[in-house]
C-alpha cells in the first residue's frame, strides 16, 4: 500500500526528540544536542530506499565528497591535503585554505530545492516521490525527563536518525557545488574543494580565486537552505615565505574570516607549515584522557595483563594514532609516542623486584615484554598499509591522484622537506622491500 499510495502512516512522519547536553552553560538551549527518535517500522522502508539511492547517488557524486560514502574515509581527505600542502610548500607556492562551516546544516536543507536537486541528477521519478513522501508533513515533540512538549510541523531539513539522510544531503550540497568543482587537482587547477559531508575545505593558490569560489558557493548553498556560520568559518595561509605569515583576516563582500595558524579539520590538526608536531601533540593528549578514563581498569589486580594490553590495544593506541597514515615523523615526534606508551606499559607490568628492592622496568626489558609491537611501529604500519592501498585505488581517486602529481615550478633553496612517500618508502627499504609499488598489486 505504502508503495503503490506513496503515503505513510502517521506515527512514521512524527519524531521523538531527546535533548543531550553537550557542555557549558545549562539554561542555554545551544548546549544541547537533540537526538530523534523515529518509528522502528519506518527505519526499515527508509533503508530500503538508501539501498535504491545509493546505487543513483554514487554516478552523481564526484570525488571530493567522501562523507557516508562506501570505501571512503576521513582519512582520505586528511591524505589529500596533507600531499598537496607539502608538494606546494616544497615548490614555494602559496595556498589559501579557507574552512567553511555550515549553521545547522542537516536541519537548514530546503526540500523543496531538494525535490528538483534529485530531479536534475535523474533519480527515477519513482525513488523522488518515496524520498519526497517521507519528508511531507513530519512533525516532532520535545521529551525532558518526564514531559513531552505540543508537536510542532518540521518544514525544513532532513530527518534526523533517518537512513537516507546523509545521502539526501550530499545530494544536495553536491547541487550548491556541480559548477565549482574543477575535474582535476590543485597540481594543474587554481582550486580544488574537499569535503566530508558538510565539512568543506576550500584551496586555491591566490586570494582572489578563493573569494571567487567562496562567492559562488555562498550564493548557491544559500538556494539551498544553508547558511555559512561566519564565527567558525577560518581562513589560513599555507606559506614558505616567512613575511607572509602574519595573520590576517578575511574579508569577503559581508563576511569576515578568521585568520588562523592552525585549526582541526576532520579531527586532524593542520597548520600554517603544514607539519604534524603539534598534531601528534593533540593525540596524545587524546590518548591521555582515553587511558585515564580505563585507569581504573589498568590499576585493577583483578585484570590479567593480558587483558589490559588488550585494552590499551583497542581502546587507547587507536585513538592516539589517528590519522597516522598521512604522518612525517620526526625523531622527537617517535620519542613523544614513546614516552607515552611507556608509561601507560610501566602501568600495566608494574615495578620489578630484585634483592627485596623494587624498580621501575627499564625501556629495553618493555621492548622485551612488548615484542616489538610499540606504537611507532604501529602507525608507521598504517602509513605502509595505506600506500598500498593508494596505490590500488582506481586512477580517478583522488588520493592517488595527489600521490603521484606532479606540481609545476622550481624547488626551494636549501634542503627539501623529507616527503611522506620518501619516508615510507625508506620502512619498506627496511623491510626488505625496495619494489613495493609491484609488492601492493600482488
Amino acid at each position: 500500500m505504502i508503495w503503490q499510495d506513496e503515503r505513510i502512516p502517521d506515527e512514521w512522519s512524527s519524531g521523538l526528540i531527546i535533548p543531550i547536553f553537550k557542555k557549558g552553560d545549562k539554561t542555554v538551549c545551544q548546549n544541547y544536542r537533540g537526538i530523534t527518535l523515529l518509528n522502528v517500522a519506518y527505519k526499515i522502508l527508509s533503508n530500503i530506499l538508501l539501498s535504491w539511492l545509493k546505487v543513483y547517488s554514487e554516478q552523481v557524486l564526484l570525488e571530493y565528497q567522501c562523507g557516508f560514502r562506501s570505501g571512503r574515509s576521513t582519512v582520505d581527505q586528511m591524505f589529500v591535503l596533507r600531499q598537496a600542502l607539502d608538494k606546494c610548500y616544497e615548490l614555494g607556492t602559496d595556498v589559501h585554505l579557507l574552512f567553511i562551516d555550515y549553521r545547522q546544516a542537516f536541519d537548514r536543507v530546503n526540500r523543496n530545492q531538494l525535490g528538483r536537486a534529485l530531479q536534475s541528477f535523474r533519480i527515477p521519478q519513482k525513488l523522488t516521490n518515496m524520498i519526497m513522501m517521507t519528508l511531507q508533513e513530519t512533525n516532532s515533540k520535545i521529551l525532558v525527563g518526564n514531559r513531552l512538549s505540543r508537536s510542532f510541523k518540521v518544514e525544513n531539513g532532513v530527518r534526523q536518525g533517518n537512513a537516507i539522510s546523509a545521502v539526501l544531503f550530499n545530494l544536495a550540497l553536491h547541487k550548491a557545488l556541480a559548477t565549482l568543482i574543477p575535474r582535476g587537482t590543485i597540481a594543474s587547477k587554481s582550486c580544488q574543494i574537499l569535503g566530508y559531508a558538510d565539512d568543506l575545505a576550500i584551496m586555491c593558490r591566490s586570494v582572489n580565486r578563493l573569494k571567487e569560489v567562496f562567492s559562488e558557493l555562498e550564493k548557491n548553498s544559500r538556494e539551498a537552505g544553508l547558511h555559512i556560520n561566519e564565527e567558525k568559518t577560518k581562513y589560513m595561509l599555507i606559506t614558505a615565505d616567512d613575511s607572509k605569515r602574519t595573520l590576517r583576516d578575511l574579508q569577503i563582500g559581508a563576511y569576515n574570516f578568521e585568520g588562523v595558524d592552525r585549526f582541526t579539520y576532520l579531527g586532524a590538526v593542520i597548520n600554517h607549515e603544514n607539519k604534524v608536531s603539534n598534531e601528534i601533540m593533540n593525540r596524545i593528549m587524546a590518548g591521555n584522557r582515553a587511558y585515564f578514563s580505563l585507569v581504573k581498569m589498568f590499576k585493577s589486580s583483578l585484570l590479567s595483563r593480558e587483558t589490559k594490553m588488550t585494552l590499551y590495544r583497542t581502546l587507547v593506541r587507536p585513538v592516539v594514532c589517528y590519522g597516522a597514515e598521512s604522518w612525517i615523523l620526526k625523531t622527537a615526534d617517535i620519542e613523544a609516542l614513546r614516552v607515552f606508551e611507556r608509561k601507560i606499559m610501566r602501568r600495566i607490568f608494574g615495578p620489578v623486584c630484585e634483592s627485596g628492592v623494587w624498580r621501575i622496568r627499564t625501556n629495553n626489558e618493555l621492548e622485551h615484554l612488548m615484542k616489538g609491537e610499540d606504537i611507532v611501529r604501529f602507525a608507521k604500519a598504517r602509513s605502509i598499509s595505506w600506500l598500498g592501498h593508494v596505490n590500488r585505488m582506481d586512477e580517478s581517486r583522488m588520493p592517488r591522484k595527489l600521490l603521484n602529481a606532479r606540481f609545476e615550478g622550481r624547488r626551494r633553496r636549501g634542503r627539501p622537506r623529507r616527503s611522506w612517500i620518501d619516508d615510507t618508502t625508506v620502512d619498506l627499504s627496511r623491510m626488505g622491500i625496495n619494489n613495493w609499488w609491484t609488492a601492493s598489486l600482488d
